[in-house]
């Protein structure tokens, strides 16, 4: 009888045991969900805008490249951007794209006339395409928390010589 006293005893410490960390637990367990979660629509949203600025970079000035210049068509440069960015985020993440915003610069950079990208700081010696991203993401365990982040991205592509 002794033993049986023993087992219900420590049945009951179990429960409360249980009961004390079972939230602790579906916290972590939540918080673990949605950073895999931003780390996946993170990626996305880097992927996109990788595929952007090379899309950007292809909008090639040709008459000045005839005479040996390399320069990019500043407009039709921004404009695919934007449309790529865009496309592959409603693509990638759905209604979360519409409310992304970009900042696309292109500068038709030379040896003799550098820019610097004002995101980065990085000194540019070449015609670049520069797009700064924020995208929203949302949470979806812990968004009694913080129901909203934004994912800042940042990509570039330039037009080099190969020699």
């Amino acid at each position: 009888m002794t033993a049986l006293r023993a087992d219900s005893s420590q049945r009951g410490s179990v429960v409360v045991l249980v009961v004390l960390f079972l939230p602790v637990f579906l916290l972590t367990l939540g918080f673990v969900i949605d950073l895999g979660v931003l780390f996946v629509q993170r990626q996305q949203a880097m992927a996109a805008a990788d595929m952007a600025v090379l899309a950007g970079a292809r909008e090639i000035d040709l008459d000045k490249l005839a005479r040996g210049e390399r320069s990019l068509l500043p407009e039709a440069a921004t404009a695919a951007a934007r449309q790529w960015f865009t496309s592959n985020l409603r693509a990638s993440l759905g209604s979360e794209a519409e409310a992304a915003a970009t900042v696309i610069h292109v500068y038709n950079a030379t040896q003799a006339s550098p820019a610097t990208d004002p995101v980065t700081g990085r000194r540019l010696h070449d015609p670049t395409i520069c797009l700064a991203g924020e995208v929203p993401a949302r949470l979806y365990f812990l968004a009694f928390i913080v129901p909203r982040t934004t994912l800042h991205v940042h990509a570039d592509a330039s037009l080099l010589l190969r020699h």
